[in-house]
């Protein structure tokens, strides 16, 4: 009942909220379900038309011979707005494939997308790869159950996983029922 996606050390299961409770996956259910995701998530968007936690990630990533050269690995801000709940199953570091963002890059990466979108580029065909070089990335490092929060306009990207190392992280994705209306 989950779609799957798999591919050169990735395996990732995406999960809609009411398959979680069908399939009685009842803590990771209960867990994205708390109330205090939902007041965090209309808090960032500014209203209470907010599809929280509606689809939720649990994503391994092991190591590659070949440097994965796009996004998720590259970094990239994503081409719809996504605000996320973003959580370390396994003790994770730079070695391990910890994600790594770009500070203050978020409103660069906004206004980036609308004036592309504004001078006629399909959302599907935004450029949305960061240059590393000019936006410099730093490593979220954390143990298991560190618990970050983050927009996806900000410049973000998996770490590239080091041999006999993996990542684990589950991630809960919120939407506003505007952008979804768009």
């Amino acid at each position: 009942g989950h779609k799957v996606d798999r591919g050169p050390g990735l395996l990732n299961a995406r999960c809609r909220m009411p398959a979680l409770q069908e399939h009685e996956l009842l803590r990771t259910y209960e867990f994205f379900k708390q109330p205090i995701f939902a007041e965090i998530a209309e808090a960032y968007f500014d209203t209470s038309e907010v599809v929280t936690n509606g689809e939720i990630f649990v994503n391994r990533n092991t190591h590659t011979e070949t440097p994965m050269n796009k996004p998720p690995f590259l970094l990239h801000f994503d081409k719809r707005e996504v605000f996320k709940f973003f959580i370390y199953l396994s003790d994770t570091s730079a070695e391990d494939g910890a994600m790594r963002v770009a500070p203050r890059t978020v409103q660069r990466n906004r206004n980036l997308r609308l004036s592309q979108m504004e001078a006629g580029v399909d959302l599907d065909a935004v450029d949305n790869v960061i240059d590393e070089d000019e936006f410099p990335a730093v490593s979220v490092d954390g143990p298991a159950g560190t618990l970050f929060v983050f927009t996806t306009d900000v410049a973000h990207g998996a770490g590239q996983v080091r041999p006999g190392r993996s990542r684990s992280i589950m991630r809960g994705h919120c939407h506003s029922h505007e952008m979804l209306r768009a």
